[in-house]
């Protein structure tokens, strides 16, 4: 293995991650991990000993047609499509106020890529909690919230969802955050709404 050579993954080592079907050992799969297409020899051997790869797999992953080396020469160079900056005298790092987005806002009536309307998010952050506190004995409760029609509602449901949180014992801080985050957005909507 000539330690410049790039290797990469053959159509049989992608297949072999996914499925596992040769039965790799351990430290055959974690070299085959490794290798990427960008890396070279010599990086895959100094990373290989950092994870208690011998040196001698990378080489078995040759034979076996699960990897391949190309030379640096051997790999296509590929033209990005870069647009002309225009010079205007300054030089700096941050991205132009144009390509930065505009405060989160709920308006309505917006496209498809809007922002939800409190109560939507309200239900998300709900549903969220759930699914991550008490993915199995809040699957009822997931689906009152999933249908629950107005602020009220849902209002209700969060104090629920809170009890079954606590009752679990799993409430996290994102969790715990979620539910403060919800009950804020509930609380913020209008008469009208609930």
């Amino acid at each position: 293995m000539q330690p410049h050579a790039v290797l990469r993954r053959t159509e049989l080592g992608h297949e072999e991650l996914a499925h596992r079907a040769l039965g790799l050992s351990q430290r055959h799969r974690t070299a085959l991990l490794l290798i990427n297409g960008n890396r070279s020899a010599q990086q895959l051997l100094q990373l290989g000993r950092a994870a208690g790869v011998p040196d001698t797999v990378f080489d078995e992953l040759l034979a076996w047609h699960l990897a391949e080396g190309a030379t640096p020469h051997d790999i296509q160079h590929v033209e990005l499509p870069l647009q002309p900056v225009p010079d205007n005298g300054e030089t700096t790092l941050l991205p132009t106020q144009a390509s930065l987005l505009p405060d989160s806002a709920w308006v309505e009536g917006q496209g498809p890529g809007a922002m939800r309307p409190p109560l939507e998010q309200a239900r998300a952050l709900l549903q969220q909690a759930l699914q991550e506190a008490a993915p199995w004995s809040g699957a009822l409760l997931a689906r009152r919230v999933r249908r629950a029609p107005g602020a009220t509602e849902l209002a209700t449901l969060c104090d629920e969802v809170r009890l079954r949180v606590q009752h679990n014992g799993h409430a996290s801080l994102r969790v715990s955050q979620a539910l403060k985050q919800a009950q804020h957005l509930l609380a913020s909507q209008p008469a009208s709404a609930r």
